[in-house]
């Protein structure tokens, strides 16, 4: 009878993760290989660190990840986690990158279905347990674009409404009854100004989101010294951006309201 290999696949996103956190992935597939030789059983694991200065670091150890390695001093940008036993071609691979950009996940392969499920499970269990990534401008995009396209939007109505420039002579009939419609229900100018901020604001507000995007990674391999932790560092002084974009709208709001035209 043919053998029946099963495969368990995981995917890890929006998740911080830490030098402890690989640690205790690395540990699982250290603990197995432990248990093969015991057994007898022919067997390997092996821990791959790759850094953001174009050096890496491999063993057969785990504890290459333990907290207190030399790893603390590295800017870790993606890892490597296998394990192979030989006779039944069995295995355990997990990937790890920082950014948006290639796999991140845990895959168990085996003829052992209790095996390959267990395994899967202990380790599903580790990577549910990483500090959770804000994932509210990934997940809500709308919402953060029309926002942010109003406060730059406000901004540069204020910009228009201070340039000096002389008033038409004649008015054209349109404009005055939309003038005149404006007079009479105060709230539809309020609507107007706020509608067309959003295509005045649209560009700055997609570009600071893409800035976000790029400051709150699907994974965050979070292991270095603090200030090589570059986007910990920017999400500081990127929130001035977005309080300057988002001020001039509530100014705005509150303006409106107090003239009570809202």
């Amino acid at each position: 009878m043919a053998t029946i290999r099963e495969s368990r696949y995981t995917a890890i996103e929006n998740k911080i993760v830490t030098l402890e956190d690989i640690f205790r992935l690395s540990k699982i597939l250290s603990d197995e290989n432990i248990v093969c030789k015991k057994n007898e059983q022919g067997s390997s694991v092996s821990f791959t660190a790759r850094c953001a200065d174009n050096s890496s670091f491999e063993s057969e150890d785990s504890s290459i990840f333990d907290p207190n390695s030399f790893l603390s001093s590295k800017r870790v940008i993606s890892v490597s986690l296998t394990f192979h036993r030989y006779e039944d071609n069995s295995y355990i691979n997990i990937d790890l990158r920082h950014g948006d950009y290639g796999e991140n996940s845990i895959t168990v392969r085996g003829d052992d279905s209790t095996w390959v499920n267990g395994m899967t499970s202990k380790l599903s269990e580790i990577a549910g347990s990483f500090k959770p990534q804000n994932a509210f401008v990934r997940k809500h995009p709308a919402i953060i674009n029309t926002i942010l396209a109003l406060g730059y939007g406000t901004v540069f109505l204020w910009i228009i409404i201070l340039i000096p420039s002389s008033p038409p002579k004649e008015i054209p009939e349109w404009a005055r009854l939309v003038r005149e419609l404006f007079d009479k229900i105060p709230v539809l100018r309020t609507l107007f100004k706020y509608v067309i901020g959003i295509p005045m604001g649209i560009f700055p507000a997609l570009l600071t989101r893409s800035k976000l995007l790029e400051l709150w990674p699907k994974i965050e391999i979070q292991v270095g010294p603090e200030h090589l932790l570059i986007e910990k560092k920017r999400r500081k002084w990127l929130s001035a951006a977005i309080i300057a974009g988002i001020l001039p709208l509530v100014l705005s709001l509150i303006y409106d309201i107090i003239k009570g035209n809202i």
